[in-house]
């Protein structure tokens, strides 16, 4: 997991960009991309549920939205990935398909 809270930084991302707090649902205790999506299930209105995340990372988290039922779309944010970054989700991803890791 990650030391700060995926939702609050997405949360605080949004709002330095103008979306107001009350049109966003945030979940901001969780620390991994499983146990964030997971919280925010309950959070979600009917409809499609946008992840916006890095590129490598992307594959990933719209598999675990989908897994949890979620009709999940997603928007890459592109930027400058190590190697080492992109081949670990990919290998989570694989982990991820065979059901061994979320």
């Amino acid at each position: 997991g990650d030391r700060f809270s995926e939702g609050a930084a997405g949360c605080r991302y949004l709002e330095a960009r103008g979306v107001p707090h009350s049109a966003l649902a945030c979940e901001t205790e969780s620390r991994s991309t499983w146990t964030n999506l997971l919280r925010a299930r309950p959070l979600l209105k009917s409809g499609p549920v946008w992840i916006v995340t890095d590129e490598p990372h992307l594959p990933r988290a719209l598999l675990l939205a989908r897994r949890l039922g979620l009709d999940a779309r997603g928007w890459p944010v592109r930027g400058r990935f190590s190697l080492e970054y992109r081949l670990r989700e990919r290998a989570l991803y694989a982990l991820a398909r065979l059901g061994l890791t979320h």
